[in-house]
């Protein structure tokens, strides 16, 4: 079969999500670009897919594997730095998506092609600059992001910028940037935004509702396995709310919760309190021991320094 013949009978594996062939096909091809096809197809479908870290963790290591086996500096190489870049933001693996980041933006100009990608690629690497506390670069990145008009990750990427700002004191500037509506992610991403707005400028009681309708999107399922931490950055809000109005006992609950979710980096841990989150707030009673399979590396900066 030429070329062009196993690139077409990879799509069409892909479009049926028939990872079990992909694997099977996996194993009869020697190290190339068709073979690194196949190991992007199954990391796209893998991460479409993933429920739990273990499974998101199998999904980054076919987007690895596909700069492996695929030619140096080709496009599927290029692309498999894509969304390495990517995954690897999402895992914490800050040093190695950084590197893919920049390898991917270095070879763009060659691979027209790997555009598509490029978007994800800016608002990971914002992500990244944000960590390390670049803020400017962070922005600079995000609003490229945004301005790329392609939907999900435009979207996304503004609501991040909300938040960086919000996070780093411009709490002003993170207001005027802050969308009305969203159309292509879940509205508790325009939640979230808005309780970290609303936390910078001093509003508990307003953070605390936003911060609360957040969370209880994650029972609708349409938050990715990615967006734990920022679940637990919204706990993180409910606790400052719970301090300011003198309720220390609930401040204490939600640190728990805080931590649990950090130190697991297992959604699974969300989805069995959510059940039992009380319309005002109220202490979860059917708390669950925090998961240790996550990468303890993956955090945002500042909780871990306020967590202790």
């Amino acid at each position: 079969m030429n070329t062009e013949l196993q690139l077409s009978s990879i799509k069409e594996l892909e479009s049926a999500g028939n990872t079990a062939g992909l694997t099977a096909l996996a194993r009869q091809l020697p190290p190339g670009d068709v073979l690194a096809r196949v190991h992007i197809a199954l990391s796209k479908l893998q991460e479409d897919a993933a429920t739990s870290s273990v499974e998101y963790w199998r999904a980054y290591a076919h987007a690895r594997r596909a700069i492996v086996v695929a030619e140096v500096g080709g496009l599927m190489w290029t692309w498999a730095q894509g969304r390495t870049a990517a995954m690897g933001t999402d895992l914490g693996l800050y040093q190695v998506a950084e590197q893919a980041a920049t390898i991917f933006l270095q070879h763009l100009a060659y691979h027209p092609r790997a555009e598509a990608l490029a978007p994800w690629v800016h608002f990971h690497l914002g992500r990244i600059r944000h960590a390390q506390g670049r803020h400017s670069e962070a922005a600079a990145l995000l609003r490229q992001a945004a301005a790329a008009d392609a939907q999900e990750i435009s979207e996304r990427a503004r609501l991040f910028l909300v938040w960086c700002l919000a996070e780093c004191g411009r709490a002003a500037q993170a207001l005027q940037e802050l969308p009305e509506t969203v159309s292509f992610v879940s509205p508790g991403h325009l939640n979230a935004a808005r309780a970290a707005v609303y936390a910078a400028l001093g509003d508990s009681m307003c953070a605390r509702t936003e911060a609360l309708a957040a969370l209880r999107s994650r029972e609708d399922g349409a938050w990715r396995i990615y967006d734990t931490v920022q679940a637990a950055e919204l706990m993180l809000i409910l606790k400052r709310a719970a301090i300011q109005a003198g309720d220390f006992g609930q401040a204490a609950v939600w640190h728990q919760h805080t931590a649990a979710l950090l130190a697991g980096w297992n959604a699974d841990l969300i989805d069995s309190l959510l059940p039992t989150l009380p319309e005002k707030g109220g202490v979860w009673t059917d708390a669950t021991a925090a998961s240790s399979c996550g990468p303890a590396g993956y955090r945002r900066s500042g909780l871990l320094g306020i967590l202790g």
